[in-house]
């Protein structure tokens, strides 16, 4: 079941506010669960399992780090990206204008038809979330 909340967004240019529904941040599944679940849906015992999983994140990184994609079947593919900064003239452009590295995920087929609303088969359930009261700090 994905949960949504209901939120307001201001279109920035006529200032008209409309109502949106928003995912609730969902809670993170860790590898140990996604470990177990595997367990029960084959031969290998979770010890093996979890070599699999540890050997496939050290060989993502390392593909990744030499600037490669990685494509994983079924599931979909790796690739590493980043964000830089510009400069006025193509001869003063170098390494230190990257600023910042990250890792985009292409989902499969498989997965994009898993997840297309239009199928019917996901389920949404909207939740009433209570709003949070930020504490204001103290000015020293």
């Amino acid at each position: 079941m994905i949960r949504y909340k209901i939120v307001s967004r201001k279109n920035p240019s006529t200032k008209a506010e409309k109502f949106h529904p928003a995912l609730v941040p969902p809670a993170p599944i860790d590898s140990q669960k996604i470990i177990d679940r595997i367990e029960k849906k084959c031969t290998l015992a979770s010890s093996d399992i979890k070599a699999v999983v540890d050997a496939l994140e050290v060989e993502l990184i390392d593909a990744l780090r030499d600037g490669n994609a990685v494509r994983l079947g079924d599931l979909g593919s790796f690739r590493p990206s980043l964000r830089s900064k510009g400069v006025e003239k193509k001869e003063d452009v170098n390494a230190s204008q990257i600023t910042r590295m990250h890792v985009v995920f292409v989902p499969a087929l498989r997965v994009k038809r898993a997840l297309d609303v239009k199928t019917g088969h996901l389920q949404f359930a909207k939740t009433e979330m209570t709003p949070v009261v930020k504490k204001k700090k103290k000015a020293e």
